[in-house]
């Protein structure tokens, strides 16, 4: 598609044999090519970011987001709270945290291949938010 031997090869040519125009016209082209590799990396780079954000899981009014899908609350049998934990968030604070394992109904499917009729999904709560997210929890899982 793009040989970069002969933009090299072109560039020597006209620096060679005193060619301004066709050196000019070769750095040019030089350039632009390097600002598209250029725009073509933050676009990779953007994207995988947000790939990568899409992947965390969130807790919402319709389910819990996890690994691209959502599981709905009514596929939720039980959740319980884990132990807490710290951990550095910058230098010399650290942040609280709370385990929540939320239990879920496999499909019959599921429960055939993996012979078991639950999957635990363990998520890392703020300390900050364990009240706010309880009371959520407590009205939308029957416990």
């Amino acid at each position: 598609m793009f040989n970069s031997d002969l933009l090299i090869n072109l560039e020597s040519y006209a620096r060679n044999n005193n060619h301004a125009m066709l050196y000019d016209t070769v750095l040019t082209m030089q350039n632009r090519l390097q600002r598209l590799l250029n725009i073509c990396a933050i676009f990779v780079i953007g994207v995988a970011y947000l790939h990568s954000g899409l992947q965390l899981d969130a807790i919402s009014k319709i389910g819990l987001l996890t690994g691209g899908s959502v599981i709905r609350w009514k596929e939720f049998t039980s959740y319980n709270w884990g132990e807490y934990y710290q951990d550095k968030a910058t230098i010399g604070s650290y942040v609280g945290y709370y385990q929540l394992e939320l239990a879920s109904e496999n499909s019959k499917l599921l429960t055939y291949i993996l012979r078991e009729k639950e999957s635990r999904r363990t998520l890392k709560i703020s300390a900050q938010d364990k009240d706010k997210v309880d009371k959520f929890l407590s009205s939308v899982i029957a416990n």
